[in-house]
């Protein structure tokens, strides 16, 4: 898994970007964006911002600019706002990253790098774990501890829960993609998930409507969102599209015209 650092302005940029929604940026780095679930964190160049770290997220579908050949957009999924930014200059004026590497808008950083800055942005002790060169010992960091109780900010798109409902009890709880029945709830209802076929960070007109939603199981709305996948297709009342290198074709739910 990739871990990167984006360039971003929390107040105003000159790209189209949407701060935890929505990243906007030139081709030339589309080669070390483009990697299956990357995690990053965004910092504020010095350059008119602050020179801090304030946020952390994952990186979603990639599609070009339709405006602009030379530049594309990223989705932004799980984003969290830090607590307290973290200043480039670290603890005690060790910086996280050199200098040197601060003219590249999304660049790379090394793991126990990047855990530093999140566990220096309060996001818990687990992270030292991870830092830590001796996994062995931990049973013994975890021996006396107890869970925490964290708040952190995060940005989501509007998903109208009557439709994702609706979709639900039209189309049961059966995957479309695998075929796979959801398990039994302690409600007795089947758990099954539904999946928005365009991106809603593209915000397309019609794409919260129940006609463009489908229902899957949990193991396939990852897929969905983190393999390789192509943007549907409408064919002969079928979404089509490819999915980690299979064709897939969903039937469109179909709803009753409105009577006069």
């Amino acid at each position: 898994m990739s871990h990167l650092i984006l360039n971003q302005y929390r107040n105003g940029s000159s790209y189209k970007d949407e701060v935890g929604t929505l990243y906007h940026f030139p081709r030339r780095y589309l080669r070390r964006i483009q990697t299956p679930a990357a995690k990053f964190i965004y910092y504020e160049p010095r350059a008119g911002g602050e020179q801090v770290y304030f946020g952390t997220g994952i990186i979603g579908q990639i599609w070009p600019d339709p405006e602009d050949a030379k530049h594309y957009y990223s989705e932004i999924l799980d984003y969290s706002q830090f607590p307290s930014p973290v200043s480039y200059w670290g603890l005690r004026g060790k910086t996280f990253e050199p200098a040197r590497k601060m003219r590249n808008s999304v660049r790379p950083i090394e793991k126990h790098l990047f855990d530093g800055i999140l566990k220096s942005a309060g996001f818990g002790d687990e992270l030292a774990v991870v830092i830590s060169p001796e996994p062995s010992n931990l049973a013994m960091l975890y021996r006396d501890a107890k869970p925490e109780l964290r708040r952190f900010l995060a940005a989501r798109y509007e998903r109208p829960s009557r439709v994702t409902k609706f979709v639900k009890n039209r189309l049961g709880a059966t995957c479309q993609l695998c075929g796979y029945e959801g398990f039994l709830m302690r409600n007795g209802n089947r758990y099954c998930e539904v999946h928005h076929v365009f991106h809603l960070a593209k915000r397309l007109p019609g794409s919260l409507g129940p006609n463009q939603l489908i229902v899957v199981c949990a193991t396939c709305h990852r897929k969905l969102h983190y393999g390789p996948t192509t943007d549907p297709v409408e064919l002969e009342g079928r979404w089509s599209f490819e999915l980690c290198g299979e064709q897939i074709f969903v039937p469109i739910l179909t709803l009753p015209q409105p009577t006069d």
